[in-house]
């Protein structure tokens, strides 16, 4: 059995960029690493970017460039692709570094600090470092699932020169992977699928029986599913708060606008505010001339009945002075009637008297109330004359 050196232990890959990754660290830990992940994830680019860093020269021709690198070149342009590769050998760091394209270079950090440049030293440095060929780790280490039956094929063909070589390295794998078997391993990728997978329908890409998470399941639900309820949750939370984000918007421009709407109205107000105070002025001019208009027909009949009433009262001032002497020759009669007539006589003069004083008293009266009526009525509508005049006056100068 051969004997090779210590083994390469991979710490870290970098892309930077490389494929769909513009600068992706990948590390990876002591004993057996599983790369897991759904479709378009990157597992393949993960792959072909350790292959090329530790096999493909960066002194390609651009027809090589294009069929084996081009693929790589990030969508969103550039004409670079680059990968760094950290490992150790022995306990020793090693830092690789290549770069393929516009800038090509090869460079490899030695653990004492030296430093390699230019890619056939790098090479030979590396080949030593391997302990394998290209060969071993494409179909063998580092190969797709799809290319296994072809791995196969190939040991079967060439038994003497594989099998040394590949029992050697599966038992130092059985070793560094702390004796997993692969039933063991199967098991416990199985168990971390359905940890992360539990209750999520692949081919579809969402939960199964397409429950969502206003009725989610409750048992068997995985880490994918488990997230994408939450971001489901918190979408529907999102798209209520923008809803209600844009009512309030909705509600800010009314307010603004009716805001708006009320400056305007302040700002007439106060430029039509002395055409305001003299409309209110004319209307409480107005409003007075209407009350003496309505009292001037009462007044004229009162001053066209003054001329009958000082006539009225004239006769009764007359007919008052004829009952006085009345009066008084009815007192002189009653005086005589006394002396010649007897009792009766006298109390019946007497009470035909004091009829007459009675009917004497009330035309004075009748005659008092007649003046009184008489010259307030005057005094009234020579007023209302005057005042009308007056708000004539100013209505017309308005």
């Amino acid at each position: 059995m051969n004997q090779r050196g210590p083994a390469m232990i991979l710490q870290q890959i970098r892309l930077h960029p490389f494929g769909g990754a513009t600068d992706r660290p990948v590390p990876f830990s002591p004993g057996l690493n599983v790369v897991l992940g759904p479709n378009e994830a990157g597992k393949s680019t993960l792959v072909n970017a350790l292959r090329s860093v530790l096999f493909r020269t960066t002194q390609l021709t651009a027809t090589r460039f294009r069929s084996e690198m081009q693929t790589y070149v990030p969508v969103t342009g550039g004409d670079t692709v680059r990968v760094t590769l950290l490992f150790a050998v022995n306990g020793q760091a090693y830092t690789l570094e290549k770069c393929w394209g516009a800038s090509k270079a090869s460079r490899l950090c030695l653990p004492g600090g030296g430093e390699l440049t230019g890619p056939e030293k790098v090479e030979k440095e590396l080949a030593g470092l391997l302990h394998f060929g290209e060969g071993t780790y494409n179909y063998v280490l580092i190969t797709y699932q799809s290319h296994l039956a072809g791995t196969v094929d190939e040991l079967r063909k060439n038994p003497l020169a594989s099998t040394e070589a590949l029992t050697s390295l599966l038992q130092r794998s059985i070793f560094q992977s702390d004796g997993v078997s692969i039933e063991r391993l199967r098991a416990l990728v199985r168990a971390r699928e359905e940890v992360y997978f539990g209750r999520w329908d692949r081919k579809k890409g969402a939960p199964e029986d397409g429950r969502d998470f206003d009725k989610p399941w409750e048992k068997g639900v995985g880490t994918i599913l488990e997230r994408w309820y939450r971001l489901r949750e918190t979408e529907h939370a999102y798209r209520a708060a923008f809803e209600y984000e844009k009512k309030i918007d909705e509600f800010a421009a009314r307010t603004y606008s009716l805001q708006q709407e009320v400056d305007a109205v302040a700002g007439y107000v106060n430029a039509h505010a002395p055409f305001v105070a003299d409309a209110r002025k004319r209307s409480e001019v107005a409003a007075r001339l209407e009350k003496i208009n309505a009292e001037i027909p009462k007044l004229r009949e009162v001053q066209q009945q003054w001329p009958r009433n000082e006539e009225q009262v004239k006769r009764l001032h007359d007919e008052v002075a004829a009952l006085r002497e009345q009066y008084r020759a009815l007192l002189a009669e009653q005086r005589q009637t006394e002396e010649s007539l007897g009792q009766q006589a006298l109390r019946d003069t007497f009470a035909k008297a004091q009829r007459e004083h009675d009917r004497v008293a009330e035309e004075e009266r009748r005659l008092a109330a007649l003046r009184n009526i008489g010259d307030q009525d005057l005094k009234r509508l020579k007023d209302a004359e005057s005042a009308l005049k007056s708000l004539q006056i100013k209505v017309e100068s308005q």
